[in-house]
């Protein structure tokens, strides 16, 4: 469904118990004329959505388009805009932040404000006064134990969808709330609003270059995968996610930052590969709820691809560094004895370059099926026969495990993570040569769709099911971070 079917008359506006929001009249509307709105409610944005804890200090009202997005979709006024010029605050960032967090768990608190009025001229949770006195509704004993956490800062240039981006994310909601309490700090205006809405509900996301600042000076631990501030005393911990020359350039602020004590950690081995020094491996994860299938949702069905049809499926980014052209090289070569189609899902980067590229990509044969990128990418995987990766070069590639643990057979080229991963557990993939033009990759889909793909399949299933979850990545980080703490590395 990709509309409003509610029983509940609106049509004067109110409460939609559905999606949790208060709707105008003209809300409502749209909710059952336009499905761009319900779908967007449905994933837990749209107007009005109130997510929470999710926290951004704004540089200025008039902040860039994205962000006025995030602002309204997600925040809903949670956080007063003027934090920073108040003069009543005594505390810092990051225990106001805390007291926060108490605030929207409140039974008080609803509507996005809280019920006692305690004279704040800003319809927001600093109706409390925050920075003055505490609350009888407080657990006062949870506060306690909040604040002693470990005080991590998650720096990022942008969080745009990308696997980096998309690991900030996860470790929001991975790590161990009663030992970690994590901010996020952003310096960019470039931001994808369906990613940030699945950040951590309690934790904060600050924009404001004096804040972030402030935040940093106030952390523990500021950890990052780009320029990293020379101006804090906290421990850096700079996390390496590939080896392309993109990620090389990135890595270039550890050089600008002026330090000799930045501890070095890397998604793969491969990904340590540029960087220089004692560099602690810590394997990537996987967010398992984007792989949800929902029953109604047929994907072959839907696109007319009949049971003896090969299905060669791609889930990521769209761009030239990917050679998604040598899944259609491939699939031009299967196609001479074989029905077969390519579905490529995933988000194309909007450049000159990209676009021509995707324009060549459109003239192959058998023609690709393009999906525009979602969150929930289980009904694809479960439809695809094998999933291909055919990157020059990755870090530790997220879309690898989702296959591995939708049971998809999964062929590959030998970069990140691959080679490490198979010295330990065995084969876990069908290799196919970097520098392949189309024919070794589809004598490796042949392998992959023959029995013994299906072996290599569940056998890389039971290994990522135990090692590459939201578990395993929180597990292996919260015990990195209590290290790097107590001066243990």
């Amino acid at each position: 469904m990709m509309e409003c079917d509610c029983q509940i008359d609106l049509s004067a506006g109110g409460f939609c118990p559905r999606h949790q929001v208060q709707k105008s009249a003209l809300l409502v509307r749209k909710c059952q004329e336009r499905g761009a709105y319900w779908k967007a409610w449905e994933q837990g944005c749209g107007p009005n959505r109130n997510k929470g804890s999710i926290y951004i200090i704004k540089k200025k009202e008039n902040q860039a388009k994205a962000l006025s997005v995030v602002k309204k979709t997600l925040v809903s006024d949670n956080l007063c805009s003027s934090l920073g010029r108040c003069k009543t605050n005594k505390r810092s960032l990051l225990e106001i932040f805390n007291r926060l967090q108490l605030c929207v768990e409140c039974s008080k608190f609803q509507n996005d404000h809280c019920a006692l009025d305690r004279g704040c001229d800003k319809r927001t949770v600093f109706q409390l006064r925050l920075q003055r006195r505490d609350c009888e509704y407080w657990d006062q004993e949870r506060l306690a134990k909040m604040s002693k956490r470990i005080k991590v800062a998650i720096h990022t240039h942008a969080l745009n969808n990308g696997g980096a981006e998309r690991w900030i994310v996860d470790l929001t909601n991975c790590l161990d709330p009663d030992k970690i309490q994590t901010v996020v700090t952003l310096t960019s205006e470039s931001v994808d609003p369906v990613l940030v809405a699945k950040i951590n509900s309690s934790t904060p996301v600050v924009t404001n270059a004096q804040q972030i600042q402030k935040v940093h000076n106030e952390s523990d631990i500021i950890l990052c995968w780009g320029a990293v501030s020379r101006n804090t005393k906290a421990k850096i911990v700079f996390c390496s996610h590939g080896c392309s020359s993109w990620a090389i350039k990135n890595s270039e602020g550890l050089l600008k930052a002026g330090r000799d004590d930045i501890y070095l950690t890397a998604v793969s081995e491969k990904a340590a590969g540029i960087l220089s020094g004692n560099v602690t491996i810590l394997w990537n994860g996987c967010d398992t709820s984007r792989l949800e299938i929902n029953q109604d949702q047929d994907v072959r069905k839907e696109w007319g691809i009949s049971d003896d049809t090969l299905l060669i499926g791609y889930v990521g980014r769209i761009a030239t560094g990917k050679r998604i052209e040598i899944i259609s090289s491939a699939a031009s070569k299967l196609a001479l004895t074989r029905k077969v189609r390519v579905m490529i899902v995933g988000m194309p980067m909007n450049t000159r370059k990209n676009r021509r590229y995707i324009t060549t990509l459109l003239s192959h044969k058998p023609k690709p099926i393009f999906i525009d990128r979602t969150e929930y990418v289980g009904p694809y995987y479960n439809a695809f026969d094998v999933f291909v990766l055919p990157s020059a070069s990755e870090g530790f590639s997220l879309a690898m495990i989702e296959a591995w643990l939708s049971k998809v057979p999964v062929v590959s080229t030998p970069v990140g993570a691959v080679e490490e991963i198979e010295k330990v557990f065995g084969q876990m993939v069908f290799r196919s040569p970097v520098h392949d033009r189309g024919r070794a990759t589809a004598q490796a889909i042949e392998q992959a769709v023959s029995e013994k793909g299906k072996k290599v399949a569940e056998h890389a299933y039971n290994i990522a099911s135990e090692h590459f979850t939201f578990k395993g990545l929180g597990k292996r980080w919260t015990e990195y971070l209590e290290k790097v703490y107590n001066d243990r590395i």
